[in-house]
């Protein structure tokens, strides 16, 4: 069965409304572990499962608040434009702009693929060091840190 344009939407749109209201598990299940995920920095795709694994870490020591901007809807892809906004703990402020260009599952409620668009340096310089700091302080090692061959 095939969604409408706003149930495409929502759909897309619905893993960030979670996450920004604290419900970072929730929303991340709407990912498909199977599906990839493409980053700028790394110019690949990767398992989604890996970068649910990144992300329930970093929103859960950085709550991070995501505003809908617009989207495109073409069949069972959608192109979300999404700003973030985040307080982090040492005072600063994270504030980025996305595109996240979602691929749905025609047959089930879940993201099969998401191609992210965003401003890496900006990420690198601010939210990035906030987590790995926050997760040396909770728990004395990151999987963030771990991936990026980081150690503190």
């Amino acid at each position: 069965m095939a969604r409408t344009r706003n149930q495409s939407e929502a759909l897309a749109w619905r893993v960030w409304q979670l996450v920004g209201d604290g419900r970072v598990a929730e929303g991340l299940d709407i990912l498909d572990d199977a599906g990839t995920w493409w980053d700028m920095a790394t110019r690949a795709d990767g398992p989604m499962n890996t970068m649910k694994a990144l992300l329930a870490e970093a929103f859960t020591l950085v709550p991070i608040e995501f505003t809908l901007v617009g989207s495109i809807v073409e069949d069972c892809r959608v192109a979300l434009m999404v700003e973030s906004f985040a307080k982090l703990p040492d005072g600063g402020k994270y504030n980025n702009v996305y595109t996240f260009i979602t691929t749905l599952q025609p047959e089930k409620d879940v993201i099969v693929g998401v191609r992210e668009h965003v401003d890496t340096a900006h990420a690198y310089q601010t939210l990035v060091p906030a987590v790995l700091a926050a997760a040396q302080n909770a728990t004395g090692g990151s999987a963030m840190g771990e991936l990026l061959g980081e150690s503190r």
